[in-house]
Formats: C-alpha cells, structure tokens, sequence
C-alpha cells in the first residue's frame, strides 16, 4: 500500500502540474493577438515603410494551414513560425522562451502553428516538423526551403535569438528598412 500510495500522490502531482501549466498557457494566449486573413486597419503609434496587413510585428499570428500559404509562403517578408501543441510538456516550457524571443529579436514577421488542431496536421507532416519534433521553429522566406532553427529542442531565448541571427547573417540576409525580406525570385512583390 505505501509504494502505490507513492505512486499515485505522484500522478495526481503531475496532472495538477500539467493542468496549472495549461492554464498558464492559456492566460498568456489570451494576451496575444490573433489576425484573421482579412483587411483592417489599426490605430498604430509607429509608422510603417511597407505595404501589407498591419500587425504589431512582436506579436504573433495564429496561423492554420488555410491561413498559411496567404500569410507566409506569399509574403516578401522573413517569417519566424513556431509549430507546437498544447499536449506537449517541451512546448509550454518553450513558451515563455518563444515569447522573450520575439521581444529581443527584430525585423522578422512572427507566426505560430498549433498542431492540435487536425486541419494543421498535414502542414506540419509536409514541412518535416513531425519527423524533426516539437517545439518546432522554421525562417521561411529566407531560402527557397524552409530553414530550420529548433527540432524539438527546449533552449533558452537568448540561444534561439542567437541561431535566428547567425542563420540570418549566414544566408546573407539583411534588413531593408525595419524588415528581414526575402530575396528570393520565387516569391511575388
């Protein structure tokens, strides 16, 4: 009786855990932005050299494989694109990396993919993500490939700040204006 007592205080310590970190999580999801693909304006304080769906670029965009190919592959501008799931311990521990990321790290369009969600699953099984693992970051944009900066790797802000601008700076890229753009002919202006 005392081992299985052991035992289950163990469980129920990390369903409380598991169930206090999605709360968590869901908190802090309720603090970002999330666009749908349509026209709108926004009241900005800042100005903006570019012309496209206005969006405060540290935010991230919720994106589905409906919204995807419109939002990214079609873009000028360089995409930093976290795939992830809610179910995935690795992931809400990233989260709050992901989230010290994109305020240290400018210049790039910022985007998440959750693979929960069914319709998401073949975008993800056809960039390679479920073979590489989760949290999952991909650059597209600025290869003809997607590039990847992290396969389902746990690490600190600063070191995925790091692979984000040595990846940059390897490739050649540099910022025009405020923003990383793609200087692939591939994509339409």
């Amino acid at each position: 009786p005392g081992i299985c007592c052991d035992i289950m205080a163990i469980f129920w310590c990390r369903v409380a855990l598991l169930i206090l970190a999605a709360s968590s999580l869901q908190q802090l999801a309720g603090h970002g932005v999330q666009h749908s693909m349509h026209d709108h304006d926004h009241d900005h304080d800042h100005d903006h050299d570019h012309d496209h769906d206005h969006h405060d670029h540290k935010q991230e965009i919720h994106l589905t494989a409906a919204s995807f190919d419109e939002a990214v592959t079609r873009s000028k501008y360089i995409w930093a694109v976290k795939f992830h799931s809610k179910r995935c311990g690795g992931c809400l521990e990233f989260a709050p990396e992901w989230d010290a990321v994109r305020k240290h790290v400018s210049g790039l369009h910022w985007g998440e993919v959750c693979i929960d969600q069914r319709e998401n699953m073949p975008l993800a099984k056809s960039l390679g993500v479920l073979k590489e693992g989760i949290p999952n970051i991909k650059l597209f944009n600025a290869l003809p490939e997607p590039l990847s900066i992290l396969k389902g790797d746990v690490l600190k802000a600063d070191e995925v700040g790091k692979i984000l601008e040595d990846s940059l700076a390897a490739h050649g890229l540099a910022k025009h204006g405020d923003y990383y753009m793609s200087t692939d002919e591939h994509i339409e202006l």
